[in-house]
């Protein structure tokens, strides 16, 4: 894998960078073959934003402070760590910092639309709700949750919301009356049964191994 420095810039205080990530050769994806019989695309890009050093969100990792925080940006984040894992400081005269981080890898995503000036702006839109965190607090969200299939009594697959046009979707199980995102997509073309058969196949598999 190669990966690229695309951009370094600033927005109200806050160091973001992009980088362009190349596969050195076509790779396999069992679920976009499964939904649309093609391969991702092999080229995407990534997005990063530097945290100052006293914010809330220093030091925690994303699957954790998820549950609490509701942060809207493409796909989710997708990396929570110091800047010296994806970065060398030496080189590009850096201090070491935490860093959130988002990837346009996801299945239906494709460089065309999430070129570099979109995933700009969408560190830009995690900016702004870093600085709002409270605003990101589930609890001060109303969002609907849009159930389209239980699956048994104790996994459902919903829609929460809608990322640039893309239908997100969720399989949670419920553990101990509480509901655990356990699968999440963002796909705009799958449909309820494909969606349903990859989680049952991969949930099959899993105790098997």
């Amino acid at each position: 894998m190669i990966d690229k420095l695309a951009r370094v810039d600033t927005y109200k205080g806050y160091m973001y960078f992009i980088k362009h990530i190349y596969q050195d050769k076509e790779y396999d994806n069992i679920f976009r073959e499964m939904l649309e019989g093609v391969l991702m695309s092999t080229n995407w890009y990534n997005g990063y934003v530097i945290l100052p050093d006293d914010h809330e969100l220093v030091d925690k990792f994303y699957g954790d402070f998820e549950k609490e925080y509701d942060i809207e940006v493409h796909g989710g984040i997708t990396f929570s760590g110091y800047l010296s894992r994806i970065m060398d400081l030496e080189n590009m005269d850096l201090e070491e910092g935490y860093v959130l981080g988002f990837d346009c890898n996801h299945v239906g995503d494709n460089p065309k639309d999430c070129n570099q000036e979109y995933v700009e702006s969408e560190c830009k839109k995690l900016i702004d709700q870093l600085i709002n965190l409270d605003n990101c607090k589930v609890n001060n969200k109303n969002k609907e949750v849009d159930v389209i299939r239980n699956i048994d009594d104790k996994t459902r697959l919903v829609v929460k919301h809608v990322l640039s046009g893309k239908a997100f979707w969720v399989i949670e199980e419920n553990h101990e009356g509480k509901w655990i995102e356990v699968l999440k997509i963002c796909e705009n073309q799958a449909d309820v049964d494909s969606v349903v058969n990859f989680y049952l196949e991969n949930k099959r598999r899993s105790l098997y191994e």
